[in-house]
């Protein structure tokens, strides 16, 4: 499982047990989901994307584990379907940043959370990779501009701290969660790039037909992620942020 540390970490902060009504929003390729939903067995964990590319994958490879209390919608976190105070935990990991309106976004969230229930949302705070695969990170920035054209790039400026204070939240708690992965252990040093492996190879193609990358660069960028995962040098940094906000 990719970020296991990590995400053992936040299902503790988060209290994740049976039972609990959870809404991922911005699901993605749905791994976060399928850990949660693990957690919160047997009730159905509902994911959101508005990319049916992303949703498509995600239904495949949860059948494929056999994660069933799952349900994947294609929905915009901006004006979701849901009625007020749905869930218990709506929960939104590497999303606001890129929305065009991250403040209606996050009110969305809270409007969909339960009086008492909890909005928790994750972003990166830092990354240091050595030696760094300088040309897969590339490859990896040129397809988010494909994904992300006609909408907000990520944002340098985003502050997540003062996003949860407009808010309004009755209380906001904050933890920092490392991760760290070398040759040591090396699986998972790949888990922690697979997310940017699984956007070159859903994505890649598209970027390339659209003119964000070249065949070529996408080619390198790929093999250069596969020649820094046989390093024997290779190691890989991330600092996360866990920001929740109690309704």
């Amino acid at each position: 499982m990719a970020f296991s540390d990590e995400l053992a970490a936040e299902a503790k902060l988060l209290s994740l047990k049976p039972g609990l009504k959870v809404l991922d929003a911005g699901c993605g390729s749905g791994a976060i989901m399928r850990w949660i939903a693990k957690l919160v067995a047997p009730t159905k964990v509902i994911g959101i994307d508005k990319d049916p590319t992303f949703l498509q994958a995600a239904r495949k490879e949860a059948e494929r584990q056999r994660v069933r209390n799952v349900d994947f919608r294609e929905v915009d976190v901006h004006g979701m379907e849901f009625a007020d105070a749905s869930f218990d935990l709506t929960y939104c990991r590497l999303v606001l940043p890129f929305v065009k309106d991250p403040l209606g976004a996050l009110l969305e969230l809270k409007r969909v959370t339960r009086p008492g229930g909890r909005v928790a949302i994750v972003e990166p705070t830092g990354m240091l990779a050595h030696p760094e695969p300088k040309a897969g990170l590339r490859a990896s920035n040129k397809i988010a501009k494909y994904l992300n054209r006609g909408q907000r790039s990520w944002s340098a400026n985003f502050d997540g701290s003062k996003l949860m204070a407009r808010a309004r939240f009755r209380k906001v708690e904050a933890y920092t969660l490392p991760d760290f992965a070398s040759q040591q252990n090396p699986k998972h040093l790949r888990e922690l790039l697979k997310p940017v492996f699984m956007q070159e190879d859903i994505y890649g193609e598209g970027a390339v037909k659209a003119g964000f990358i070249s065949a070529r660069e996408l080619q390198l960028g790929k093999q250069d992620l596969e020649k820094f995962l046989t390093n024997p040098e290779s190691f890989w940094i991330a600092l996360m942020s866990l920001r929740v906000g109690v309704v």
